[in-house]
C-alpha cells in the first residue's frame, strides 16, 4: 500500500496495538481502533503512550457501536476479530459510514472466515487475495467500497 496524506486505518480488535503500529510505520498518518477487552486496551495504551503517540482514537468497547466515528477513516483493519451478529453489525457500520461520508473504502481482512458477510450487499467488492506462507492463518483478504 502507498498511504496518502488524507489515509486513515481503523483496526477492529486492535489488541495490544500491534497492527495499528505496524501501519504507522508503513506511513499511515492516522490510526485508530477499538478493543472490547480491557487489559488488551490498556496494553495497547501503555504501548501507544511509549512511543508518544496519541490515544485520542483508541475506543475501549463495543466493536458494534463504534458508527459515527468510522466516518474519518477510509481502510479498515479486521484480523479475525469476532464472527457472527456482532462481525455482521461492524461490516453494516462501516456501509453506513460510506453512505453518510462517500470515499474510496479498503477493507483489510486477515483470516476472512467472514467473507459472505462481507460481500452480502453486494457494496465491497473482493479485488485481490493475498496468500502468505507460513502462517496459521495464510491467507488475507482485500475489498474496495466506493
Amino acid at each position: 500500500f502507498e498511504f496518502t496524506q488524507d489515509d486513515a486505518v481503523f483496526d477492529f480488535g486492535c489488541g495490544k496495538g500491534g497492527a495499528l503500529l505496524m501501519f504507522l510505520r508503513a506511513g499511515m498518518k492516522k490510526c485508530g481502533g477499538v478493543e472490547y477487552d480491557e487489559m488488551l486496551y490498556n496494553i495497547c495504551v501503555d504501548n501507544f503512550e511509549k512511543l508518544h503517540l496519541s490515544t485520542d482514537t483508541l475506543i475501549r468497547g463495543d466493536a458494534a457501536e463504534v458508527t459515527s466515528e468510522l466516518d474519518t477513516y477510509n481502510y479498515f483493519f479486521l484480523y479475525d476479530p469476532f464472527e457472527g451478529e456482532l462481525f455482521r453489525k461492524v461490516i453494516s457500520n462501516i456501509e453506513e459510514s460510506y453512505m453518510r461520508k462517500k470515499r474510496k473504502i479498503m477493507l483489510i481482512y486477515k483470516a476472512p472466515f467472514c467473507d459472505a458477510s462481507v460481500t452480502k450487499n453486494n457494496m465491497f467488492k473482493l479485488c485481490k487475495q493475498i496468500k502468505i506462507d507460513n502462517w496459521t492463518f495464510p491467507q488475507v483478504n482485500i475489498y474496495m467500497l466506493g
